[in-house]
């Protein structure tokens, strides 16, 4: 029993990683596309 929660925990904490690094990729790229059309039009 003690054995699946910590492997649950493991899981969760990857997941949240997981998430975390797709959201900062997701913004990064966000703001590489508005500055980029920026450049553009100016």
């Amino acid at each position: 029993m003690a054995v699946m929660n910590t492997v649950s925990k493991q899981a969760q904490t990857n997941y949240i990683d997981l998430i975390l690094k797709g959201t900062l990729l997701w913004h990064q790229s966000l703001i590489l596309t508005i500055h980029l059309c920026w450049l553009r039009t100016t």
